[in-house]
């Protein structure tokens, strides 16, 4: 019974190296520009957590067999086609294989998710005009009809008139003093 729980193992660990790590394989981050893409293309990439949880299942089950490598004897290896020591560095190598792809499976989708979300906000914002600063602000409302218009006065509106008796600055003629008697 032993031989055949070996064998399944080597099997599996078999198709585990053929395999390669699901989310190395089938998970595709986000474009490296993806702040730069237009509103109106989609950013491109995956979302689904399928081939890292496959990952981790297949990174547990190395951990396990590994685990049951360890601990068995010299003697249960007995006539099986692979040696302790090899499967239990090929657990290893398995475990840290299928481990890794799923971290990195876990991790580039969260990214693409994060890089989505960004994308869909900026797809959401409203898309402002651009502001011309020298234009003159238009009046929102309207004077009524017959009524008069406020005016600002100017520098030149409020300057006073030169009083008697100063003189022009322009000309340097003004009226003449008289001495009061």
């Amino acid at each position: 019974m032993l031989r055949s729980n070996v064998v399944t193992c080597c099997i599996c660990a078999i198709c585990g190296v053929l395999s390669s790590g699901c989310s190395f394989l089938f998970v595709k981050g986000p474009p490296i520009n993806a702040e730069k893409l237009p509103p109106s293309k989609p950013v491109e990439c995956t979302t689904s957590r399928a081939a890292p949880v496959v990952d981790a299942a297949v990174t547990a089950f190395q951990v396990v067999r590994t685990v049951y490598a360890i601990k068995a004897s010299d003697t249960d290896y007995w006539n099986v086609p692979i040696s302790r020591g090899a499967d239990i560095g090929l657990g290893v190598g398995l475990t840290t294989l299928f481990g890794a792809s799923m971290i990195y499976g876990l991790t580039t989708t969260s990214e693409c998710i994060d890089a989505k979300e960004r994308h869909a906000r900026r797809r959401r914002a409203p898309r402002r005009s651009p502001v011309n600063v020298d234009a003159a602000p238009t009046p929102s409302v309207e004077p009524a009809p017959g009524v008069p218009e406020t005016v600002t006065p100017t520098e030149d509106d409020a300057t006073p008139a030169p009083a008697e008796g100063d003189e022009d600055a322009a000309t340097g003629e003004g009226a003449s003093r008289v001495p009061a008697d």
